[in-house]
């Protein structure tokens, strides 16, 4: 098997591993519990996972672009890596919450983040207000900005994110949003210019 094959491969398995865990301790318990575990992969899994967080947390589901529930915040799923991020580092796995900014520089609301751990394959979760979402992301060349976090295996701790770590998933669900304050909105020149500084190793995580 080619790397590209097995790095698929392996990528194919991790996801099929994170929807099972979502289906088995999210969606069957808070959204639909008759759903088979048998093929997690039939299912919408990142739509029912919105579904069931606007059930739990009261807030009507509307699906519009980096804002999925009418009090302004936004739903997403994650991985924590299964690989470490180096050889030298076998402790240390990447965490990736992709999509964090809109196209044009804007941030919308705060992210309600369900994450799949594969390491310990169980989910954590975390809510980050729209305040501190600029600060976080990152920008990638040729990708949409993101938030690029390390997972610490042997502390079972992600540093950058620990102050956003809710307890469950209902937590996760009810935290109040702080998205009726002003949009965040980050100078399209700034967005550019970040992009420039980490191709030039500026930007550190």
């Amino acid at each position: 098997m080619s790397k590209v094959s097995q790095a698929q491969q392996t990528k194919k398995e991790s996801e099929f591993r994170k929807y099972y865990a979502i289906l088995r301790d999210i969606i069957k318990v808070y959204y639909k519990p008759d759903l088979d575990l048998d093929d997690p992969m039939e299912y919408n899994i990142p739509r029912m996972v919105e579904r069931a967080m606007a059930k739990i947390g009261g807030y009507l589901y509307v699906d519009e672009a980096h804002c999925d529930f009418l009090d302004g915040s936004d739903g997403k799923t994650a991985t924590i890596t299964r690989n470490p991020q180096k050889k030298t580092h076998p402790n240390f796995h990447t965490l990736t919450i992709s999509n964090t900014i809109s196209q044009g520089g804007t941030v919308k609301g705060d992210l309600r983040v369900v994450v799949y751990n594969d390491v310990t394959e169980q989910l954590e979760y975390f809510f980050i207000p729209k305040s501190d979402i600029l600060a976080l992301s990152t920008f990638p060349k040729k990708q949409p900005p993101q938030i690029h976090a390390t997972y610490n295996s042997k502390t079972g701790l992600v540093p950058k994110l620990e102050k956003y770590r809710m307890p469950d998933f209902v937590s996760l669900c009810k935290q109040p949003s702080t998205c009726m304050e002003i949009e965040v909105t980050l100078d399209p020149c700034l967005l550019m210019m970040s992009s420039t500084m980490e191709n030039a190793n500026v930007c550190v995580n």
